[in-house]
């Protein structure tokens, strides 16, 4: 159980099986990219803010380049 809301935007390797793709872009939406604690598919038992803050920096840095 967590308090941070996870997995409404999962990160997936097609459309079927979650939001978006392993860069935070949301499939069938071009030029939306998600990169807050909703792109990790399921909880990952511990608390998820390192997680969440090097997830985002990694969709981050994918946008600047």
């Amino acid at each position: 159980m967590t308090v941070h809301p996870l997995g409404g935007c999962g990160l997936a390797d097609s459309p079927e099986r979650g939001v978006c793709d392993p860069n935070g872009r949301a499939f069938g939406c071009p030029g939306l990219h998600v990169a807050d604690g909703s792109v990790l598919p399921t909880p990952c038992g511990c608390p998820p803010s390192m997680t969440i803050a090097a997830t985002a920096e990694r969709i981050a840095e994918m946008l600047t380049q």
